[in-house]
């Protein structure tokens, strides 16, 4: 009684995981995303091995050529793993001369971090701890991607459209990168994310008189 829990499509492959843990993958190659011989098309579903330390597959996560993974350690603690294509950090790893990862490695800087899920755009990434925290990472993300937070209720949802600054920066964020809160925003804790190539939109709750509500918040570039 073999079932998918979690799955995903990148750049020409599949790659799912069970309800036992194991993560199988099919299709593109070139980057090591599957198998670390690098052959250009894996052409069977192939049983893709746990990093050394690790007790089973909870979430993958696939780009442009690159896989990140959500793995359970042996302590019950959700880590995050990446393989593949890395020239612009896309596997969260801050080393320059490795342009591609072809073995599990754990992304830079996670180390004691424990992590309930993982989203994928195109060359970036999101991850969302389990006390509600949000890291991204990735190729050409706006200096103020990784900012602040800003809670988009109705009022400021409509007034808050403001233009791109021309003093900010595109650039790689090389490892998982904490994003910061409006000091108005208080105790927030993020539950879902959407990420594209210039801005995220989160799902999540924030304290108000005492009280959590639930908030839509957002950063990034809002030129359009």
């Amino acid at each position: 009684n073999i079932k998918v829990v979690s799955m995903s499509i990148g750049y020409k492959n599949c790659f799912v995981i069970d309800n036992y843990g194991e993560l199988y993958g099919i299709g593109d190659n070139t980057r090591g995303q599957i198998f670390n011989d690098l052959d250009e098309k894996i052409e069977e579903w192939t049983k893709i091995e746990l990093p050394e330390g690790c007790k089973r597959f909870i979430q993958c996560a696939n780009g442009d050529r690159y896989l990140i993974c959500l793995i359970e350690d042996h302590k019950g603690n959700g880590k995050l793993y990446a393989r593949g294509l890395n020239k612009n950090h896309e596997c969260g790893i801050k080393n320059d001369e490795e342009r591609y990862i072809p073995d599990f490695t754990q992304c830079d800087e996670t180390t004691g971090l424990n992590f309930k899920s993982i989203y994928t755009r195109n060359n970036r990434s999101a991850a969302i701890t389990t006390t509600g925290q949000l890291y991204v990472w990735g190729q050409k993300i706006v200096t103020n991607y990784i900012n602040t937070l800003k809670d988009n209720d109705e009022d400021s949802f409509n007034s808050e459209k403001k233009r791109k600054n021309e003093d900010d920066e595109e650039k790689d964020i090389p490892c998982p990168t904490l994003v910061e809160f409006d000091p108005s925003i208080k105790n927030a804790i993020i539950d879902h994310v959407a990420i594209s190539n210039t801005h995220i939109l989160a799902i999540g709750r924030c304290l108000q008189n005492g009280n959590y509500v639930k908030r839509l918040f957002s950063c990034g570039n809002n030129k359009k």
